[in-house]
């Protein structure tokens, strides 16, 4: 079994064009907060997880990458700006929706 199957920097640069295409969805104001309401959040994060299965599905990530995906998801949220706590939960919805079978 492979533990490591696709490059560490495409597992990299997918988080951070799944990271940007949430910002560009769910942009922030300038004051940091959200804008939109949670049900528009929770809309875009189904189709970020739905997008990122597709991926690990194609790719056939293995565990380890995985695991790169969502820390790298989550540290590109969190330099964009968002609360700790929608960085999250985001992230924890899209390594369950990649991780199960």
């Amino acid at each position: 079994m492979r533990w490591f199957r696709l490059p560490g920097k495409r597992v990299d640069e997918f988080a951070g064009e799944l990271a940007q295409q949430f910002a560009r969805s769910c942009p922030l104001d300038q004051m940091g907060r959200k804008t939109l309401p949670p049900r528009r959040i929770a809309a875009e994060a189904r189709v970020l997880c739905e997008r990122a299965a597709r991926f690990s599905d194609e790719q056939r990530l293995g565990v380890y990458s995985k695991a790169r995906l969502g820390n790298a998801f989550r540290w590109k949220l969190t330099d964009l700006g968002y609360a700790p706590e929608l960085v999250e939960e985001l992230t924890r919805e899209l390594v369950f929706h990649i991780s199960r079978k």
